[in-house]
């Protein structure tokens, strides 16, 4: 994979470090960084946008909102350039949907026969996806 910064994102991660509240957390070199809200309000979603070269390691568990929505979005990085690559990788056994989006550009969904969209959800356990920009749209690699 031609992808080199690793970051994992989780919604259950605030709560097994005790940090309280909804929200999500991500650990960037071993920092917490959390945002929502504190525990008497639902959980707002929460949208991570990847750099360049990053790799997104993920944990939907129990994070769908109220309604049933997906809680997290992903965005392809911001001002790519040719050639450039991201990845996502769902590291738990939870099919509960994420969205996509390619932050201006369309991408791919390569569970939709590789149809190209502005934004789609994705679901399933253990998935793992990397992208490339060819210029004018994130495909899948």
């Amino acid at each position: 994979m031609g992808v080199g910064k690793i970051r994992t994102v989780s919604r259950q991660l605030i709560d097994e470090l005790g940090l309280g509240g909804g929200g999500s957390a991500a650990i960037v070199s071993g920092t917490a960084i959390t945002s929502g809200c504190p525990p008497h309000c639902p959980a707002p979603a929460s949208t991570t946008t990847a750099e360049l070269g990053e790799r997104v390691l993920y944990d939907p568990s129990n994070s769908e909102l109220l309604d049933g929505s997906p809680a997290m979005t992903f965005a392809a990085p911001a001002s790519p350039i040719l050639g450039s690559r991201w990845a996502i990788k769902n590291r738990s056994a939870s099919q509960e949907p994420v969205i996509i989006d390619g932050n201006g550009s369309d991408i791919e969904d390569p569970l939709a026969s590789y149809a190209v969209a502005a934004s789609f959800t994705l679901s399933g356990d253990g998935i793992s996806v990397e992208w490339e920009f060819d210029g004018a749209q994130w495909l899948v690699i």
